[in-house]
């Protein structure tokens, strides 16, 4: 009887602990560092209280599994499990690594024009083809003197919005549109001075064949777009009427080099104007 007892207590114990789903992918997803020098924390067992290691840029991971843990209080944990990198086969238990979904860029969600999140901090989880795409635009990105032929919209937006500067986003999403108007020209467009400055920067400008560059209509979409936004809220956020001539110049100065911007406040100024002498 008494066994009997221990084997209903020992049955109730195990029903009380976590539960644990496992979604097994049939081909092993690839990861995308938003910030190739920053690491990111992983652990060697299910549990965010265990202990952290670090995952680098150039360690070889294989997502192979989503896990969602649900523990006693009813709290919900979802971790990315991969094969263990070559770097950390002696740290790993049971030959795997997870990460954790708070370090897990989850782009649909992504607010652009809103966000304030430091990005550097997460990773991209797609299909081995999509993160390749994925990082060479990344790359691309921040350094225009690498190549590239396909353009990852979802990766070129992330890292423009990840600079904090409102102000450096339009110059940098300006810059990039003229470079697709002068793919899109085919050596038609006539701008020296600042085609001279490109050509320097962006290494497939200099290119003497016609340049092929896959996905430009659809990043010019969404760039655009984003510009817009970025645009309205400047000019919304514009002092029109400064209580000080100081404060009007000060905040003119700083957004004065973003193209067509000052035409845009010049208007809004004069329209205000206008509307106050109608008034008087």
């Amino acid at each position: 009887m008494r066994i009997l007892s221990i084997f209903y207590l020992i049955i109730i114990m195990i029903g009380c602990g976590p539960k644990k789903k496992v979604e097994k992918y049939e081909t092993p997803k690839s990861i995308l560092f938003v910030n190739p020098k920053v690491n990111i924390p992983i652990f060697k067992e299910l549990s965010i209280s265990g202990k952290k290691l670090e995952l680098k840029e150039n360690d070889s991971v294989s997502i192979t599994s989503k896990v969602t843990i649900q523990r006693k209080d009813d709290k919900e944990e979802v971790y990315y499990e991969s094969i263990c990198p070559d770097r950390l086969t002696k740290e790993c238990q049971q030959d795997s690594i997870y990460i954790n979904e708070k370090n897990i860029l989850d782009i649909k969600s992504l607010d652009i024009e809103n966000n304030k999140k430091d990005l550097n901090n997460f990773v991209l989880i797609e299909d081995h083809d999509t993160i390749d795409r994925a990082r060479k635009t990344r790359d691309w990105v921040l350094d225009p003197g690498n190549n590239i032929k396909e353009i990852d919209v979802n990766a070129m937006i992330i890292i423009l919005s990840n600079d904090k500067s409102k102000d450096s986003i339009l110059q940098r999403i300006e810059e990039i549109l003229f470079v697709f108007q002068i793919i899109e020209s085919k050596g038609e467009l006539k701008d020296e001075n600042r085609l001279g400055y490109l050509k320097k920067k962006y290494k497939l400008l200099s290119n003497k064949e016609n340049i092929e560059l896959k996905g430009i209509q659809e990043a010019k979409d969404s760039l655009l777009k984003i510009e817009e936004q970025y645009r309205k809220k400047l000019i919304s956020g514009f002092p029109m009427r400064s209580e000080t001539y100081k404060g009007l110049v000060d905040r003119f100065n700083k957004i004065k080099k973003i193209p067509y911007i000052q035409e845009e406040i010049f208007q809004r100024v004069l329209s205000d104007s206008i509307y106050l002498n109608d008034r008087t």
